[in-house]
């Protein structure tokens, strides 16, 4: 599992807002307003994709409450604080819920996982060159 490139890229989004998630056939598509990219480096820069591939499960815990679909935790403002690994050896996704409560996105991949990095206009970005623009920041 490229776990430990998808806590980085994540840890990268600090204060970025989740706005969407969408299932792909395979795939997990987490789209994130990321607003220092945009005003560093440009405004295609100002959402990115991020495409976790051989996605198998996600899950939502916020007080106590667990979250399993995916169209009840787009309804839910997410801002992302930072990334590391979760139970069972998923991503987990450290965030802040609603702006008050802390919660937890796990999200798990089967083997042959990656992530892939795009910009708003859908361009691939590839991983050096996106943690290079984040370490400019």
């Amino acid at each position: 599992m490229n776990l430990g490139k998808m806590i980085e890229v994540f840890c990268n989004n600090h204060d970025g807002h989740i706005i969407d998630i969408e299932k792909e056939n395979n795939a997990l598509n987490i789209y994130v307003q990321i607003k220092y990219l945009a005003r560093n480096f440009g405004e295609k820069y100002n959402i990115m994709k991020y495409k976790i591939i051989n996605f198998e499960k996600i899950e939502l815990n916020v007080l106590a409450k667990k979250y399993e679909e995916i169209d009840e935790i787009n309804n839910i403002t997410l801002v992302i604080i930072n990334a590391e690994v979760g139970k069972e050896h998923s991503l987990l996704i450290n965030i802040l819920v609603n702006g008050t409560s802390l919660g937890k996105l796990y999200i798990w991949a089967g083997k042959e996982n990656d992530i892939k990095i795009y910009d708003q206009e859908n361009n691939e970005i590839e991983y050096s060159k996106f943690n290079n623009y984040c370490r400019r920041k």
